[in-house]
Protein backbone atom coordinates (compact mmCIF):
# COMPACT_ATOMS: atom_id res chain seq x y z
CA UNK A 1 0.00 0.00 0.00
CA UNK A 2 2.76 2.55 1.36
CA UNK A 3 4.73 2.19 -2.42
CA UNK A 4 1.11 2.71 -4.46
CA UNK A 5 0.75 5.86 -2.63
CA UNK A 6 4.63 7.13 -3.46
CA UNK A 7 3.96 5.85 -6.68
CA UNK A 8 1.41 7.89 -7.16
CA UNK A 9 2.77 10.95 -5.53
CA UNK A 10 5.92 10.72 -7.78
CA UNK A 11 2.91 11.29 -11.04
CA UNK A 12 1.71 14.28 -9.21
CA UNK A 13 -1.55 12.95 -9.27
CA UNK A 14 -2.66 12.25 -5.61
CA UNK A 15 -5.62 13.16 -3.71
CA UNK A 16 -4.78 15.64 -0.29
CA UNK A 17 -5.31 12.43 1.98
CA UNK A 18 -2.89 10.38 -0.05
CA UNK A 19 -0.22 13.21 0.06
CA UNK A 20 -0.59 14.00 3.50
CA UNK A 21 -0.22 10.35 4.65
CA UNK A 22 2.81 10.72 2.22
CA UNK A 23 4.26 13.37 3.48
CA UNK A 24 3.69 11.17 7.09
CA UNK A 25 5.61 8.85 5.77
CA UNK A 26 8.20 10.50 5.02
CA UNK A 27 8.70 12.32 8.41
CA UNK A 28 8.53 8.78 10.18
CA UNK A 29 11.39 7.56 7.88
CA UNK A 30 13.80 10.05 9.96
CA UNK A 31 13.05 7.18 12.68
CA UNK A 32 15.55 4.63 13.02
CA UNK A 33 12.51 2.09 11.86
CA UNK A 34 11.69 4.52 8.81
CA UNK A 35 14.31 2.58 6.35
CA UNK A 36 11.82 -0.76 7.69
CA UNK A 37 8.38 1.36 6.65
CA UNK A 38 9.76 2.52 3.57
CA UNK A 39 10.30 -0.97 2.44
Amino acid sequence: LVNIVRNRNDDGKVPVKARMMSIHHRLVTIKPTGRQAFK
